[in-house]
């Protein structure tokens, strides 16, 4: 009987048949943050009277273009990562591999156009496998980052997306005459070097351009970069430090007041 107060541990599971072997993975959570491990498990059952050894089976991580991969078209996936696979029980009909996964600190979080997938069967061929996407979520301090943007400087953001190793972030100024009537979107691109925080903030912005023939409006970008080593933004229970972060970003927002119009 289940008890009342029991919660069962929330599991991602696929299926593939790659005949004569029917595959099932099981991945532990549902959803990860950058640099978090993920493990589980991928079984192996031989419906075949054929033996068939734990070294033809294959599991890989790559980052998937979803709209090529919900067309199984031929490169969807990029480079396959091997990751390995340590056989905890099995006969030559059924076959358990345990797996764990570490993901890399800037790795692509899940958006629009992409996410990580898990390949897993018995062939290199991409196409061939059977695939399992992940939900890859951004660091909490880039969330707890962007949020000071919204409940202290009244920002609103519009996305999050994965660039070029980094986790862009687009955000709207406040409506109606703010000191940022200037700036007509800002992109926040955060990444880490190490155990160092990188911001860099792109502005795109009005100025008055005076001209002999009259004054012009023309639109620049402006940009900023700061580096955060971890005692000045990190607390110690793995948070951000608010205070700090806000004062960090309102010497950015300060310059970019003053721009002229």
């Amino acid at each position: 009987m289940v008890q009342p107060n029991s919660k069962e541990i929330a599991q991602l599971k696929g299926t593939s048949f790659q005949k004569p072997l029917e595959f099932r993975i099981q991945v532990d959570g549902e959803s990860w943050t950058q640099g978090s491990v993920i493990e589980g498990t991928l079984e192996a059952h031989n419906h075949d009277t054929a033996p068939i050894g734990p070294e033809k089976f294959r599991l890989f991580v790559a980052h998937g273009d979803l709209k090529k991969v919900k067309a199984a078209r031929v490169g969807g996936f990029d480079a396959l990562v091997p990751i390995d696979l340590s056989p905890e029980q099995g006969t030559g009909n059924g076959i358990r591999s345990r797996w764990k996964l570490q993901l890399e600190p800037n790795t692509p979080i899940t958006d629009k156009s992409g996410s990580l997938f898990l390949l897993y069967g018995a062939t290199e061929d991409p196409i061939s496998l059977g695939h399992l996407q992940l939900m890859i979520e951004p660091r909490q301090i880039y969330q707890d980052y962007v949020d000071i943007l919204k409940t202290d400087f009244r920002f609103s953001e519009r996305y999050k997306k994965s660039k070029k190793e980094k986790v862009e972030v687009k955000m709207m100024p406040p409506e109606g005459g703010s000191a940022y009537a200037t700036v007509e979107q800002l992109l926040v691109y955060f990444s880490l070097d190490g155990d160092r925080l990188h911001v860099q903030y792109q502005f795109s912005v009005k100025e008055i351009d005076a001209m002999e023939s009259g004054v012009e409006i023309k639109k620049r970008k402006k940009t900023f970069e700061q580096t955060f080593g971890p005692s000045e933004y990190l607390l110690s229970n793995g948070r951000l430090k608010f205070d700090h972060i806000q004062a960090a970003i309102q010497k950015i927002l300060e310059q970019v007041a003053r721009t002229n119009f």
